[in-house]
């Protein structure tokens, strides 16, 4: 199941039809021309509109909200919004040691991230030290906050 909560200070259907292909339940309330924010909260996705906007800004600013300010960065939303229990599918993992193929003419340095495509990602049964591991909350954070600059 997911367990990364977090919200994004956006709303479009585009991004619900992208939470909605990761396995979320889009709540009726978000389609509403006055949710400015979704949430992402154990695979449902709410919405906040103008109405609560100030309680739910007062509850970010005290500490009381316990879910992930994204501020309108959409990768940041959606990485975190992909980490689950169940699936490694849109999932980011990072390799913990650098890798070369020379024939190839590819370098992948160590720390690199990489997003998962499949449900089950495949580790190789002789080798019994993985060169990866599942990213981390603080990982994305850090990818994704760099990126934007």
């Amino acid at each position: 199941m997911f367990t990364t909560k977090c919200f994004i200070r956006m709303n479009t259907p585009e991004l619900r039809a992208k939470l909605e292909k990761m396995g979320y339940q889009v709540c009726h309330c978000a389609e509403g021309a006055t949710a400015v924010f979704l949430m992402a909260v154990e695979g449902d996705i709410h919405a906040v509109h103008y109405e609560e906007l100030d309680i739910f800004a007062d509850e970010v600013k005290s500490g009381k909200c316990k879910l992930i300010d994204c501020g309108d960065n959409e990768l940041l939303f959606l990485a975190l919004a992909a980490m689950r229990d169940d699936t490694d599918k849109d999932q980011y993992f990072v390799h913990d040691e650098e890798i070369h193929w020379v024939n190839q003419g590819a370098y992948i340095p160590k720390g690199s991230l990489f997003k998962c495509l499949v449900d089950k990602y495949y580790l190789d049964p002789y080798n019994t030290t993985p060169k990866f591991h599942r990213a981390t909350v603080n990982e994305i954070i850090d990818y994704f906050q760099s990126q934007k600059s």
